[in-house]
């Protein structure tokens, strides 16, 4: 059984991401994996735990402001700030925010690959472990 909540950190604070249900995971998958398609080749040949392969995904994958609003907005009220406040208040979330500014970004992305990662295929989460330095480049 998958976990109720995942935690991450960002300089220094800790957040938690409440799970979606396993339907509203896979459709949120499609949508992260729909996003990011033209990113698969820097995944495949990222480096580090498949966290480290989404980042350098991410970075590569030229994601339109709109599409990333629109994967946030939808990871939003799954997370829960440092505070214990859901970032879906929006009283909650500016004030956060307005301390951590530099947090908002990073916060949203990691949000996003914490709700997605369950429903990745076993061999995409350890891929990195077994591919050496030399993989593939894009």
């Amino acid at each position: 059984m998958r976990p109720v909540h995942k935690e991450f950190e960002v300089n220094g604070s800790t957040y938690h991401v409440q799970k979606f249900t396993v339907d509203a995971g896979m459709r949120f998958a499609l949508k992260v994996g729909a996003a990011l398609a033209g990113a698969v080749p820097a995944f495949l040949a990222g480096q580090g735990d498949s966290l480290g392969r989404f980042q350098a995904a991410l970075s590569s994958a030229n994601l339109d402001a709109a599409k990333f609003d629109a994967l946030a907005a939808e990871a939003r009220p799954q997370i829960v700030l440092p505070n214990n406040m859901k970032a879906s208040d929006p009283v909650a979330f500016e004030a956060w925010f307005d301390e951590h500014p530099g947090d908002v970004l990073q916060v949203h992305a990691l949000a996003v690959w914490k709700l997605v990662e369950d429903f990745m295929p076993p061999s995409l989460r350890t891929l990195a472990a077994a591919t050496p330095s030399a993989a593939v480049k894009a």
